[in-house]
């Protein structure tokens, strides 16, 4: 039987356990319990807030159910680093959660008595039974595959490899391309612009598909209702609805609450603000839009810009036009007039 005493001090009430001298280990057991107890600042804090829980991350799965290929060049073989090879366009179908078109071409096995199938992202202007050749020596024409050092500068490229044999990383969506903007025959290497208006250095052996990626100006049309933003994004991720922070309580969100939907303080936060607090403009340098001689001077820009990407074409036309000799072959210049003008590729 263990004793309890109780001992009044004139101060303090105090309760001296004598079980803790028999069983000492359930003292440090006490001591434990008490540390694992939150300290009462937290425990009145208000909800994680959405951009806590998307900061906090978790294991992605991509919806792959119903992507019909991997959209890829063939494997780099030595017909393609030392003449070419001709495949034909089987079918142009559809791939959920792409914008672009696919096409799928089929090939001749170069070593064995069978076809091979590959599945391509498709160019403005292609067509079912349209023949493809890919290689070093292929021609000049829209849908053809070649190396980007063989291609003339100015040249409107798609699905560049970045690394040799890598079989298409740059410029696959749709209504984008990459340009070629110059050579280095001294270091086998080619600069390209990408659909960024980043420049960037690759190998001239990389190789890229001529012409400019089919489904341009998908996303101009309006969605109009809500049920075709479900059908969308049904085949992407669940990153819709997407609920306003305005529309929330305050508890959920900083923006929340109210007696009408209004962020109630400065929409622009600290980059050193807590978590929690960070929500609307992070760190922004300027809010608004553009008015006044500033927004006059960004739209003279961009106006450059285009005419001297339309003369930029021009000129390539040109020299497509022309054989290359180091080829030993005559190159097929770009139908530019199956693109139409700068608008309607853009449409």
């Amino acid at each position: 039987m263990f004793v309890v005493t109780v001992e009044f001090a004139p101060t303090q009430r105090l309760l001296y356990v004598e079980i803790f001298k028999v069983f000492p280990f359930l003292n440090r057991l006490d001591h434990q319990r008490q540390r694992r107890r939150p300290p009462t600042s937290l425990v009145n804090m208000g909800r994680v807030i959405r951009n806590q829980r998307k900061g906090r991350g978790s294991i992605f799965t991509a919806n792959t159910r119903l992507n019909k290929a991997p959209a890829q060049f063939r494997n780099l073989d030595y017909a393609e680093r030392h003449g070419y090879i001709r495949g034909i366009v089987k079918d142009i179908i559809h791939d959920p959660g792409r914008g672009a078109p696919l096409a799928k071409v089929v090939f001749r096995d170069p070593y064995r008595f069978k076809l091979q199938t590959e599945t391509f992202i498709a160019n403005e202007g292609m067509y079912t039974g349209q023949f493809i050749y890919a290689g070093k020596h292929a021609a000049l024409t829209v849908g053809n595959v070649l190396p980007v050092g063989s291609i003339p500068e100015g040249t409107v490229i798609s699905n560049v490899e970045e690394k040799i044999g890598d079989r298409g990383a740059l410029g696959r969506t749709s209504g984008n391309y990459v340009t070629v903007i110059g050579h280095n025959p001294d270091e086998g290497k080619t600069r390209i612009k990408l659909p960024s208006g980043s420049k960037k250095v690759v190998l001239s052996s990389v190789r890229g598909m001529i012409g400019i990626v089919a489904g341009g100006g998908r996303t101009d049309k309006p969605l109009m209702k809500a049920s075709r933003a479900k059908h969308k994004f049904a085949v992407k991720r669940n990153s819709w609805p997407k609920t306003r922070g305005v529309a929330m309580n305050p508890v959920d969100h900083p923006h929340g609450g109210g007696n009408h939907q209004h962020i109630g303080k400065a929409s622009t936060i600290s980059r050193y603000a807590v978590q929690g607090q960070k929500a609307g403009l992070i760190a922004a340098r300027r809010t608004g839009l553009l008015r006044g001689s500033w927004a006059k001077f960004i739209g003279v820009a961009h106006k450059k810009r285009h005419i001297a990407d339309a003369l930029r074409i021009k000129k390539s036309n040109a020299a497509a036009s022309r054989p290359l000799s180091s080829a030993g072959f005559l190159s097929i210049g770009i139908d530019f007039a199956e693109f139409g003008d700068l608008k309607s590729c853009d449409n």
